[in-house]
C-alpha cells in the first residue's frame, strides 16, 4: 500500500533518490557508496568538480542565520572514492497547500541518519487530503477491503490521520511501518533527532504551520 501515495510523503519510497555519475578516469567505474547527500548538495559538487571553491560562493540569499552561502556542501571527496561518509543527517519537508484538491495544510518535515528516520507531522490534527491520493480508483479499492480487512483499515485511517511523531529503524523496518516514537527505549535517539530538527527548521526560517499558511503568496 506505500507505493500509491509514496510521492506526498517523506517515508524513505518517497523521497530517496538514486544518483548516478560518470566522470572517466575520476569515478571509479562500478563504484557504490552510501553516503548521505542532499539535493542541495549537488550544485556545490558540480562546482568543485570545476575547480570553483563553493564555500566562497555567495548566493545573493542569505538563509535564517544570515550566512549568503549553499545550505548543501560538496560530496567531491565521495564521488572521487576518498571517503565514504558525507553527512550525519539529512532533512526533507513536505506541504500539502498548492496541491490540486488540498483541504487543509498538512505540513511535514523528517530528518534521518544512516539508521533511524524521525518524521514531525506538525499539524497532525488536521487531516491529510489531496485529490491525487483520496480521489482515485486505489483508495476505493482499499477502503473496499478495508469493511474486511481491520489490518487495511487501520492504513487506511493512517493515510489521513496521523502521529504529531514517527520513528522508524530503518535497519530492520525498511517500510517504515512500526512507529517507534513512543517507545521508551527509543526516547534519547527521537531527543536527538528531534534537536537536529529544530535546529534545520530554525536555520531555514521555517515556522512549521505558520510558513505553510504563508505558502500561496510564495509561489512562482
Amino acid at each position: 500500500m506505500a507505493a500509491g501515495p509514496s510521492k506526498w510523503s517523506l517515508y524513505d519510497n518517497g523521497i530517496r533518490n538514486t544518483a548516478l555519475a560518470r566522470w572517466p578516469g575520476r569515478i571509479a567505474p562500478g563504484s557504490t557508496t552510501g553516503a548521505l547527500v542532499q539535493d542541495v548538495d549537488v550544485t556545490p559538487t558540480l562546482l568543485e568538480a570545476a575547480g570553483v571553491d563553493p564555500t566562497t560562493v555567495d548566493t545573493g540569499r542569505p538563509g535564517a542565520d544570515g550566512n549568503p552561502g549553499f545550505d548543501g556542501r560538496s560530496f567531491l571527496k565521495v564521488l572521487l572514492g576518498r571517503t565514504d561518509h558525507h553527512r550525519n543527517y539529512v532533512f526533507a519537508q513536505h506541504t500539502t497547500v498548492g496541491v490540486h484538491g488540498f483541504r487543509e495544510p498538512y505540513p511535514i518535515r523528517s530528518v534521518r541518519d544512516s539508521r533511524y528516520k524521525l518524521i514531525h507531522n506538525v499539524a497532525h490534527d488536521n487531516t491529510f487530503w489531496i485529490r491525487g491520493i483520496h480521489v482515485n480508483p486505489p483508495i476505493d479499492s482499499w477502503r473496499r477491503a478495508a469493511d474486511d480487512d481491520p489490518e487495511i483499515a487501520a492504513r487506511v485511517r493512517w493515510l489521513s490521520h496521523r502521529p504529531a511523531f514517527e520513528l522508524y529503524d530503518l535497519e530492520r523496518d525498511e517500510l517504515e511501518t512500526d512507529n517507534l516514537a513512543d517507545d521508551r527505549d527509543h526516547a534519547p535517539i527521537m531527543q536527538r533527532l528531534n534537536a537536529q530538527l529544530e535546529a534545520w527548521m530554525r536555520q531555514q526560517g521555517d515556522g512549521g504551520l505558520e510558513t505553510e499558511l504563508h505558502a500561496p503568496s510564495r509561489r512562482r
